[in-house]
């Protein structure tokens, strides 16, 4: 098991999708509470896309290293498009808070196994890290959301 690089490591382009990708989850979080319900399930269905993208990237990175992984890459996909579609289904129901705990499960578990996909080739050892800052940046207001539902 190699370390993690520092963040240099991460391509300069990479790095800034990474951020960028997550301004729209964190306009949530900054929103006053009257304008949260009103946008929380276009950020749940931007969430969950991140999710797809990031089980789609793996399915690629599988295959080419020719190994039988890929099938575990799309678990968290076909998961979290089952919890958006019963999320659509109940969306008018007050207790939305379980379908956020689901992507936020479905988020890490897609950590876990790239991390675990990065860990095959040295080459994509920067995919570790940002990864993990994506995760971060893409899970702490999932966090959030989920502890403002509960209040």
């Amino acid at each position: 098991m190699t370390e993690m690089t520092d963040i240099k490591s991460i391509p300069q382009a990479p790095l800034t999708l990474t951020i960028l990708g997550a301004i729209p989850v964190w306009i949530l979080i900054l929103l006053p509470k009257a304008f949260f319900t009103e946008i929380a399930f276009p950020v749940f269905i931007y969430a969950a896309l991140i999710v797809s993208f990031l089980g789609g990237i793996n399915w690629g990175l599988s295959l080419l290293h020719k190994n039988r992984f890929f099938l575990w890459s799309v678990i968290p996909c076909i998961f979290i498009w089952f919890v958006t579609w019963m999320y659509f289904i109940n969306e008018r129901i007050d207790n939305v808070f379980y379908y956020w705990v689901f992507l936020l499960i479905a988020l890490l578990v897609q950590f876990g196994i790239d991390y675990f996909i990065a860990e095959q080739d040295e080459k994509l050892n920067w995919t570790r890290l940002q990864r993990l800052i994506g995760t971060v940046l893409i899970g702490l207001p999932v966090l959030v959301v989920i502890f403002r539902l509960a209040v």
